[in-house]
């Protein structure tokens, strides 16, 4: 009699609350798929800069990206060169533009930065948390000296702008030596195209290894030849040869794509002061993958990517050669890159292959 009573007061209550209980159970469901127990989704977005900065609208992409506007609430025009986004508040991993922005007084300029945490690119997926610094590198126009303004940036991923993973199989890497008339670099041999960038610190090049897309001549280099080249093979080593014996390096990337399928911008190197080597190029279709090739000999040099681009490998032998491969994932428009050469005009070459 007693097991019947329970078993009674238990159907009991399962046809008085069942109903309440399932709706229990579906409403925390909903919330759970909203991300309302996720703590970065409670975390509020912010942007402060002293008064004379007001900072709106930030989003951040998952590869790191951060766009942003500002106000210029200072009493006089500002011309901002360069902007940086991380964790520790340093003067490290610039973005630069290659056209300064001058925004005016009390108007809105139109900003973006990679971010990096702890000296590395930041990237993650929708929901993902940064919390760090934006510090903005500008000029005043009446004074010409440059000023830095920081602020606090934290923001969250947006779901709408997870990472974009590349569409090719790739792999990069570099090598340097100083004092040689020779230097090779083997990738994996799992690719199909394999890009080059080679670079001599005082002599010219004798040969490589591939079909050259571009050459960097400079009348520093030996005879006014060729101390850098860029180019294409199906070979998974790189060759590069100099006339003489100097300081060189190598960079390279192995592509699991056809070379025909790229359509390929070159650029060579100014010969005249700043000595920027700079190169345009278009990209036609959303999320196109781009490989980036720099070499820089006679004279090292820094680059500058367009947004969209990382830095994977480079070869740097202070005062004398540099070489860079990037890989970039970047909507439709117009990008330009550039290439600085120290205080001699550099046998520089840049070179943009586009996968559309």
């Amino acid at each position: 009699m007693s097991k019947n009573y329970k078993l009674q007061s238990a159907v009991e209550y399962l046809t008085t609350y069942g109903w309440a209980i399932i709706i229990i159970v579906i409403v925390l469901s909903v919330l759970f798929m909203m991300g309302a127990f996720n703590p970065s989704s409670s975390v509020h977005s912010e942007c402060l800069f002293p008064a004379q900065i007001d900072c709106i609208g930030t989003t951040l992409g998952g590869s790191g990206t951060l766009d942003f506007d500002i106000v210029n609430q200072f009493s006089n025009p500002i011309i901002i060169t360069s902007v940086y986004c991380n964790n520790n508040g340093n003067l490290t991993n610039a973005t630069t533009f290659p056209t300064a922005i001058s925004v005016p007084t009390s108007s809105t300029g139109k900003l973006y930065a990679q971010c990096y945490y702890n000296g590395k690119q930041f990237s993650g997926p929708g929901g993902k948390l940064f919390e760090g610094y934006l510090i903005i590198d500008y000029i005043s126009p009446s004074t010409g000296e440059h000023h830095i303004i920081k602020g606090r940036v934290i923001q969250t991923v947006s779901a709408a702008q997870a990472p974009v993973i590349p569409p090719v199989a790739f792999s990069s890497n570099s090598v340097q030596n100083a004092y040689t008339s020779n230097l090779f670099l083997t990738l994996p041999p799992t690719y199909t195209t394999y890009l080059f960038a080679c670079a001599d610190g005082a002599y010219s090049l004798s040969s490589e290894s591939w079909a050259t897309n571009v050459y960097g001549k400079s009348t520093s280099c030996e005879n006014g030849e060729d101390c850098a080249s860029i180019g294409y093979q199906s070979a998974q080593t790189g060759k590069c040869y100099s006339s003489g014996t100097w300081n060189m390096t190598l960079s390279g990337i192995g592509l699991n794509l056809s070379y025909t399928k790229l359509k390929v911008y070159t650029a060579q190197n100014s010969s005249t002061s700043p000595y920027i080597t700079s190169l345009t190029y278009p990209v036609s279709v959303s999320d196109s993958f781009v490989i980036i090739l720099g070499a820089s000999g006679w004279d090292p040099s820094t680059i500058t990517l367009p947004r969209g681009c990382t830095l994977d490998t480079k070869a740097d032998i202070s005062g004398q050669s540099s070489t860079y491969v990037a890989t970039c994932i970047q909507p439709s428009g117009s990008y330009n890159v550039n290439m600085t050469s120290g205080t001699a005009p550099s046998g520089a070459a840049l070179a943009a292959y586009v996968y559309s």
